[in-house]
């Protein structure tokens, strides 16, 4: 009976684990790898809100406007065309604007990630590869000795990630 649990706890814990170790890095991948600039840096990780972030984007769009009015008058020998600033934009731009929400929105949710599970990582992760390591010396049937290896696999895998991106310092 205490081996069932045993087993049956490895196998949450490290379902609990991958789960998180892949969310975590799908939302890495997504946000362009953000998680070790901070380690390279050693900053605190601060995300500036949406509205700061569209302004600045706002502002670049109104500067290459005006350099590329500027540039097309010193080419023609004309007068500079009126810039305005902000919409209608032209599709260009309009990417650049839904791209540069949509990497606020993943480094947003990225954050929440790693500040609610991912610290939590650096107590479930050892604690799942304890259980596993206990079901592969302790149980006897070859079966459940390979499916505990393959957790303790899973969750060492998890453990490198969660050192290697460092979750701790959000």
């Amino acid at each position: 009976m205490m081996n069932r649990w045993l087993l049956i706890s490895c196998y949450c814990l490290t379902a609990v684990v991958v789960a998180v170790a892949c969310r975590i890095e799908y939302l890495n991948v997504k946000s362009e790898y953000f998680l070790p600039r901070i380690v390279n840096t050693g900053k605190p990780w601060e995300i500036p809100d949406l509205e700061v972030v569209m302004e600045r984007s706002e502002d670049l769009i109104y500067e290459r406007r005006q350099n590329s009015a500027a540039a097309i008058a010193i080419e023609t020998g004309t007068e500079p065309a009126e810039v305005t600033f902000g919409a209608p934009y032209t599709p260009a731009e309009q990417r650049t604007l839904d791209s540069m929400r949509n990497l606020h929105a993943s480094h947003t949710n990225l954050r929440w990630w790693v500040s609610s599970f991912g610290i939590a990582q650096y107590f479930i992760a050892p604690a799942a590869l304890l259980a596993a390591i206990v079901c592969i010396v302790c149980l006897g049937h070859w079966a459940i000795k390979s499916s505990a290896a393959l957790c303790a696999g899973l969750n060492g895998i998890s453990i490198v990630l969660m050192l290697t991106r460092n979750y701790w310092f959000v």
